[in-house]
């Protein structure tokens, strides 16, 4: 870690480059300069998603060199990621790190094989939710050439605010991949059930959208169920907001 003096510096310019950020490409000169020099890392990733008990969904994805086959291994049988490190963030919404070699012994076996697997030694994390408390900006820093501790994590919530702000406007920016990523919201859903939630938008209801979709009310009901369940929300409407909040809807454009 840089020394105090140029780290407050460095903190200083990682605050003022972030503010500018609006693109993926200012994002990314972000990511190789003042951040880097910052925190010493060799590979990044950050987005957009929403986080469940039992999961992460992810929105929009902004990669730089990170090992996306690691995030693959850690897809659970609903289309969610989990990890431990993962679970800790959301049990106390702070920084989570970890050390290989020296917490290996505080984490499952068979996480810490799939994490040696991809190389990624020493990382730094953290996520933080946006005004509306529905989407968390995330970010994951891997490979950190230093020891990782209490000490980084402090300096990684100095900086989160600003971060995940950055984060926020370079990828409202930028279109979304769809299924390209693992954990993509959009692969928790089938086709028939974003056809639903279209519908939904559009205030039919449910023996309406049966007609529309050639089924009865009964299998859309059990369908609107689900979709309510994965979206964690209790109402139709919230179902709406969110959906079109994670982009499975594309609102109509008022003129």
């Amino acid at each position: 870690m840089p020394s105090p003096e140029a780290r407050q510096s460095l903190v200083l310019e990682v605050i003022a480059q972030a503010a500018q950020v609006f693109t993926s490409e200012d994002l990314d000169r972000l990511i190789v300069g003042p951040l880097r020099a910052l925190l010493n890392y060799e590979v990044m990733v950050c987005g957009t998603g929403f986080f469940a008990d039992d999961g992460c969904y992810g929105h929009k994805l902004h990669n730089h060199h990170f090992p996306i086959e690691y995030l693959y291994e850690l897809e659970q049988a609903d289309g969610t990621l989990d990890s431990p490190l993962m679970k800790q963030w959301r049990q106390t919404m702070k920084p989570v790190y970890f050390q290989s070699g020296r917490d290996d012994a505080d984490f499952p076996a068979k996480w810490i094989k799939i994490f040696n697997r991809h190389d990624l030694r020493n990382t730094l994390a953290n996520a933080m939710y946006d005004r509306h408390g529905k989407v968390a900006n995330y970010f994951i820093f891997g490979r950190i050439n230093e020891e990782v501790g209490p000490a980084h994590a402090r300096l990684v919530e100095l900086i989160t605010p600003n971060i995940c702000a950055a984060i926020a406007r370079a990828l409202d920016n930028t279109g979304i991949e769809q299924t390209k990523f693992a954990g993509a919201v959009h692969k928790v859903f089938s086709p028939k059930q974003l056809d639903i939630l279209h519908w939904m938008y559009h205030g039919k209801t449910n023996p309406e959208i049966g007609q529309i979709l050639g089924t009865n009310d009964e299998t859309v009901k059990y369908h609107v169920e689900q979709l309510m369940k994965k979206l964690k929300v209790s109402s139709r409407t919230q179902a709406v907001a969110k959906a079109v909040e994670f982009g499975l809807i594309t609102p109509i454009k008022r003129t």
